[in-house]
């Protein structure tokens, strides 16, 4: 078995310690690691509180069919899917900024798991319900 060198005798490279980001200022870890566009506010058009830009707006919009970017947050967005999806007709999922259809890919991108797994129940009822109605064996 290779004997290891001990730590002491580790030799490391001559730096400047200012600049190390061990020795860094938390403020200068802040400012030098995190770029401002981070730091980004919007205002979310439904519920009108300011928001990070970056982590609470969808990246997409909300339907392939609205013609916007998204200006409401993914929070008031899951809960008009949610609120579309108990008192519509599964397939009356609408964009809640321009009133755009939603197609299923829009509700599986933009709903929470659970509302996106009611809409998927409703979907088969609907679907099993139309078989039945023009008697193909589902």
């Amino acid at each position: 078995m290779e004997d290891l060198p001990s730590v002491s005798s580790i030799e490391l490279p001559d730096s400047d310690e200012s600049s190390h980001p061990i020795t860094a200022s938390a403020g200068e870890l802040q400012e030098a690691e995190i770029p401002s566009s981070l730091w980004a506010t919007q205002d979310c058009v439904i519920c009108t509180e300011e928001l990070s830009a970056n982590f609470d707006f969808p990246i997409l919009s909300v339907s392939n069919a609205c013609n916007h970017p998204p200006r409401a947050c993914t929070r008031c967005i899951q809960n008009q899917i949610r609120s579309n999806i108990e008192t519509r007709r599964w397939d009356d999922v609408r964009c809640p900024e321009c009133n755009a259809l939603m197609e299923y890919h829009d509700v599986q991108r933009q709903a929470d798991p659970r509302t996106f797994e009611r809409f998927g129940t409703s979907m088969r009822k609907a679907l099993f319900s139309l078989c039945k109605l023009i008697r193909i064996d589902a």
